[in-house]
């Protein structure tokens, strides 16, 4: 993730000075913190600087920014790439001028990273599969808009290149930032905020916040699965969440572009602190628990990816689950864990049912992250297993009233906890301290 402003040095923090101003009348629009703020001011974004040209370019720097401009690209080696200074996302749009012969055709591509700068654009679908460039059929003056299937989910460098040997007048460039629809204009008014004395974990936190920004995707934007069989190209048209939901939290903007319960149970707490986004989070937890098995199982990849094979990710969705309760905090999400809890308890009783002899779960289904194939009695696994039984055994008693159940899955809890820390770590050469976090 680059900086906000290329070039330019954040300024020094001043806490020393009006400290008690900065905390008392602090706000998200304003105040020194805004200075680390990715997000852009609005959602129309320009092209800030001319990263690369090659061939016969002419007057490139005429269309920087909101300036319209005469930029001309002539002959088959002609190419410029654009740098916006930011990864941004959406629909890019290209204004052609009268000066553009009949008959041309100009390709463009994208990239996050300078390191893929090129005719070709980065990854957006899987690793076997090129991305390539969208082709843009040019005669005379018109403008182009990016079909929606092909919006990219997040890019900072965009490159032109000319595939016929005419010429083509570009009078502006831009693209249309879609991520977060719920902030409307106001995309730099985080909820929560945050400022401190190091310019690093300032930029860090801010970074942070961007993206999960970026990957808060609109309802209906999904990447189209499918397409990775065709080994070329990049789609992202399908639902990735409830018919009638604005937006969802997804794992990432530009790749995947869909819901896994494990990605979410680290993202949530930092979409609550500084974006207080409640409905993104909740909507992802409900794709999940839509597409659960008549068996209980929950997926590993919710739709449009649609994988199943995970015992950890189908006990993250508990983990999910109890976060998007506990950080909401209204009565609402009562209700809304009530309206889940017979499915709760489905795949609660599938997961129990894999706790053999040895008194942990055995996984059966290997599918992790960074770490398939799992198998045997893993002890990550024995973890999210033992929170899952305490969080639900909470949600049992505070949401449900059922202090059976509660003390059940506690003592179970328990009885995790305690066969795992002697049978799967070892303490004095591990933990000379006592028993791992997660365990205590």
């Amino acid at each position: 993730m680059a900086p906000n402003h290329a070039g330019k040095r954040f300024p020094k923090p001043h806490l020393n000075d009006k400290l008690s101003n900065l905390v008392f009348n602090a706000n998200a629009a304003s105040g020194p913190w805004q200075e680390y703020n990715f997000a852009p001011e609005s959602r129309t974004q320009f092209p800030q600087e001319i990263f690369a040209t090659e061939g016969n370019v002419q007057k490139a720097s005429s269309v920087l920014g909101e300036r319209h401009g005469e930029m001309t690209l002539s002959g088959k080696d002609a190419l410029i790439t654009f740098d916006f200074y930011v990864n941004t996302c959406g629909m890019i749009t290209l204004d052609f001028g009268e000066l553009s012969a009949p008959g041309q055709q100009v390709s463009i591509a994208f990239s996050e990273s300078k390191a893929f700068v090129g005719r070709g654009s980065d990854r957006s679908m899987d690793f076997h599969v090129e991305d390539g460039a969208l082709s843009v059929a040019v005669d005379g003056h018109g403008t182009w808009t990016c079909p929606d299937a092909q919006q990219r989910g997040a890019f900072r460098y965009v490159t032109l290149y000319m595939e016929t040997s005419g010429t083509v007048e570009i009078c502006s460039v831009k693209t249309y930032n879609n991520m977060m629809p719920s902030m409307g204009n106001d995309l730099r008014q985080y909820p929560g905020f945050f400022f401190g004395d190091d310019e690093f974990l300032n930029t860090i936190w801010y970074a942070g916040a961007y993206t999960l920004q970026l990957a808060t995707i609109p309802t209906g934007t999904g990447r189209r699965s499918d397409w990775v069989h065709k080994k070329v190209g990049w789609a992202n048209d399908v639902p990735a969440a409830l018919d009638g939901t604005l937006e969802v939290l997804t794992d990432g903007a530009r790749r995947d572009r869909t819901v896994w319960s494990g990605d979410r149970a680290l993202s949530t707490l930092t979409n609550y602190i500084a974006l207080n986004n409640k409905i993104s989070t909740k909507n992802g937890v409900d794709w999940i628990f839509k597409y659960q098995t008549d068996e209980g199982v929950f997926p590993y990849a919710c739709p449009p990816i649609w994988h199943y094979g995970s015992d950890s990710y189908h006990l993250w969705t508990y983990v999910s689950l109890y976060n998007a309760y506990f950080f909401d905090g209204g009565d609402d999400a009562k209700d809304w864990v009530r309206q889940k809890w017979p499915a709760v308890k489905r795949g609660m009783e599938y997961a129990l049912q894999k706790i053999d002899d040895t008194g942990l779960l055995k996984v059966t289904m290997p599918l992790d992250w960074g770490r398939h194939p799992l198998k045997g009695h893993n002890l990550e696994v024995q973890g999210i297993l033992y929170f899952s039984l305490q969080k639900c055994g909470e949600l049992a008693a505070d949401v449900m009233g059922d202090e059976i159940l509660a003390k059940n899955w506690s003592t179970l809890a328990t009885s995790v906890k305690n066969v795992s820390w002697e049978s799967l770590t070892c303490p004095s050469a591990y933990f000379p301290g006592g028993q791992p976090a997660f365990m205590e």
